[in-house]
């Protein structure tokens, strides 16, 4: 086994402010009073003043109820005291007794030895280690061993006890290191020995990649903090759009942090692979701040957005774009309403796709874009230099292949729930016009075929004036009047009477002509024959008062069907060698277990989780490839788009659902040729003559007979 092995926390104790912290695992100390940046035994140490000053470990207590190790160097320089101490039944702790020579005593649960050979020296480094398995505790000095003693169960400690640094030792502690196992004395020697401390035992793992470990740097505001325990980015292309946010998670120990950060300070977080990080991978804002936890152990999160969050909190004036490239469109979009807050230097004006027509009323920038990019299949995102990108799909590559070199975890996934076949898109209701004519039975009422707007209504083609609303006009009072509309049963109600006389027609004949508009739906529906074929019918019903015209309504439909009639796969892969990596480009994915072969995939979403552990193994990357399947945050978001529109209303007027089909026939085809002389009764723009369906309608002379020229065909 080597040293790294079983290894829980390590302290180098290198600090120059703030905790004290965990070089190897997440259980950072909280520093109580002792001073830091001393010099140490290996590099700089902590001195601690033998009465208040500690430094406070809080879980790694539990780890001491079966076999473990400790390890530390400590300079006694005055009084001594206790080097280390673990709270629980009684005492657990190396204590150094006052003296010159000092004498050193070992605790386990109240039970002790002293040895007059484990003395020490003042201002001298000595070496301390303990190892206990199975019931035996033993102490060495140098890598000397001292003695033992003997208590079955370990510290006998729970989650709430601390393991304490330095609790009322007088001198300077450095390196400390926490085993969950007893280690052999090999080791022990390697620790003594080597003068490089925790730098000396690492060993890196053997890997089919040139191993380097992951360092990061987080920026709040102009300042950098090097002691964030914690720190998750996401970068995620939804369907037609890339957005990032980011946690960082402090240990605000006593309050450290409370008052540090604000909400809107910009955050910029850097990450690289073996040199002091320089790559950019997050730029936005404090949105939350969260704070958890006692005054011993307590923690403040910080939770924030890329700069998209500006295209999310300011609308588009209302505008209607007609026969311009949707690249253009998106780039004016922006311009013009983000205050300069936003430039659009990577916006595609030539994305090949042209949009007959488009209008936008006060909805938000990020909304107007994300129906542009749907249209044009497209993406777009905001980079960290705060300039937004609007790219065709997969038009850029990564230069990235994953296979077994840098890939140690990868899932596919491939199913049917989210294939669409057959799409209905409802637009707005426009106004059209319409024209009935005919005549009235008994009464006064003239039945329409839909609902009257803006009616013109015509008795022998003379226009009838006056008009006016059923039980809104009362014809008792209103000279004049000639009818009323009723709305909702589409009557035209002639009317007469003392004022306005009679103005019913004649029942029984055909002289009543109305021209009025009606409400005609917005409505495509497209299928996909290929799709239903191989998959079965998926209907989707898409409803948007926000598509004005039927070219708008088309291009919706054309567009989704296009992107949702076949099945959706994707891959999650866990990534090691690489760190800068964009959502919407493309990569190439060789990992023959899973059936693909240096396949092509778009990227989708690239997540980081930074911590000591994740670092150090260069295990801070998964990646998402492919065509996305809709998760619960994907839902979420399209209901909260669609609570910022109206739905479309019910149904009205008429539908005509038309459906082409190509395809081959024979056809035989026979032609014959007949002649008449029609003398002169023949009266070219006859308002009688040569009109269909009227029997007093004739051309030519009435007399039978015609003389045959020729005929052909197949048969």
């Amino acid at each position: 086994m080597a040293l790294i092995d079983d290894l829980i926390s390590y302290y180098k104790l290198d600090e120059t402010s703030g905790d004290a912290l965990d070089a190897h695992g997440t259980n950072d100390g909280t520093v109580v009073g002792a001073t830091p940046n001393v010099e140490g035994k290996i590099n700089t140490a902590y001195d601690f003043n033998g009465t208040t000053n500690v430094i406070n470990v809080n879980g790694l207590n539990t780890q001491f109820n079966t076999d473990f190790t400790i390890s530390m160097w400590a300079y006694n320089d005055n009084d001594g005291g206790d080097i280390y101490q673990v709270a629980g039944e009684s005492y657990n702790m190396i204590r150094i007794v006052a003296g010159d020579p000092a004498v050193v005593y070992c605790y386990i649960n109240g039970n002790h030895y002293t040895n007059s050979g484990a003395i020490i020296n003042k201002n001298t480094w000595y070496h301390f280690l303990v190892t206990y398995e199975g019931s035996t505790l033993k102490l060495y000095i140098n890598n000397n061993y001292i003695g033992s003693v003997n208590h079955a169960g370990g510290f006998h400690t729970d989650s709430e006890d601390y393991f304490e640094i330095g609790k009322s030792f007088s001198g300077k502690i450095d390196e400390v290191g926490v085993w969950s196992r007893a280690i052999t004395e090999s080791e022990r020697g390697e620790i003594y020995n080597s003068g490089d401390g925790y730098n000396g035992f690492l060993i890196p793992p053997v890997l089919p990649y040139e191993y380097e470990p992951v360092y990061t740097k987080l920026d709040i505001g102009g300042t950098t903090y090097a002691d964030v325990p914690k720190i998750t980015v996401d970068r995620t292309i939804g369907e037609f759009n890339a957005t990032s946010n980011f946690t960082a998670e402090f240990n605000n120990f006593n309050g450290k942090y409370s008052d540090t950060f604000n909400l809107n300070d910009e955050v910029i977080i850097y990450a690289d692979r073996g040199v002091d990080p320089t790559t950019n991978i997050f730029k936005g804002i404090i949105e939350d701040i969260n704070f958890r936890g006692d005054t011993g152990s307590e923690k403040i999160k910080i939770i924030g957005r890329d700069y998209g969050a500006i295209m999310q909190d300011m609308t588009v004036q209302p505008i209607i774009y007609k026969n311009t490239d949707a690249g253009v469109i998106a780039k004016q979009v922006l311009l013009n309403n983000t205050e300069e807050l936003l430039t659009g230097n990577n916006i595609n004006t030539s994305t090949g796709t042209t949009i007959e027509r488009i209008g936008f009323n006060q909805v938000n920038v990020f909304s107007a874009l994300q129906e542009l990019a749907e249209l044009a299949g497209c993406y777009f995102y905001v980079d960290t230099d705060k300039d937004v990108h609007f790219e065709v799909k997969s038009s850029t590559a990564s230069d990235e292949t994953f296979d077994n070199t840098n890939v140690y975890n990868a899932t596919f996934k491939k199913d049917d729930k989210e294939i669409y076949n057959k799409i209905w898109v409802y637009g707005s209701r426009v106004l059209t016009g319409a024209n009935d004519t005919g005549g009235i039975g008994a009464g006064s009422v003239f039945q329409l075929n839909s609902k009257p707007h803006n009616t013109r209504v015509f008795v022998s083609d003379v226009l009838q004036q006056p008009g006016g609303i059923y039980e809104l006009t009362n014809p008792a009072t209103e000279s004049g009047l000639k009818y009323v509309v009723d709305f909702n049963e589409k009557d035209i109600i002639f009317v007469s009477g003392t004022e306005a006389g009679d103005n019913v027609p004649t029942s029984g004949t055909s002289n009543v002509s109305v021209d009025y508009e009606r409400y005609t739906p917005l409505l495509k529906y497209l299928a996909d024959d290929t799709s239903i074929a191989d998959y079965g019918p998926k209907t989707k019903i898409i409803k948007d008062e926000n598509l004005k015209s039927f070219p708008e309504v088309n291009e919706k439909a054309t567009a989704f069907l296009a992107d949702n009639k076949d099945p959706k796969i994707q891959g999650d892969l866990d990534i090691k060698g690489i760190i800068d990596l964009t959502p919407g480009n493309t990569c190439v994915v060789d990992l023959p277990w899973h059936g693909i072969n240096s396949q092509t995939y778009t990227i989708l979403s690239v997540s980081y989780s930074f911590n000591k552990l994740s670092n150090r193994a260069d295990k801070v990357l998964h990646v998402t490839v492919n065509k996305k399947l809709s998760d619960f945050t994907d839902v979420m978001k399209d209901q909260m788009i669609k609570l910022r529109r109206f739905e479309v209303g019910p149904l009205e007027g008429e539908y005509t659902n038309l459906k082409t089909v190509i395809n081959s026939a024979d056809v035989n085809s026979h032609y014959e040729l007949w002649a008449k002389d029609i003398n002169s009764n023949f009266v070219f723009h006859s308002s009688k003559h040569g009109r269909l369906n009227d029997p007093n309608s004739r051309i030519g002379t009435g007399e039978l007979g015609s003389t045959f020229i020729v005929s052909g065909g197949g048969f």
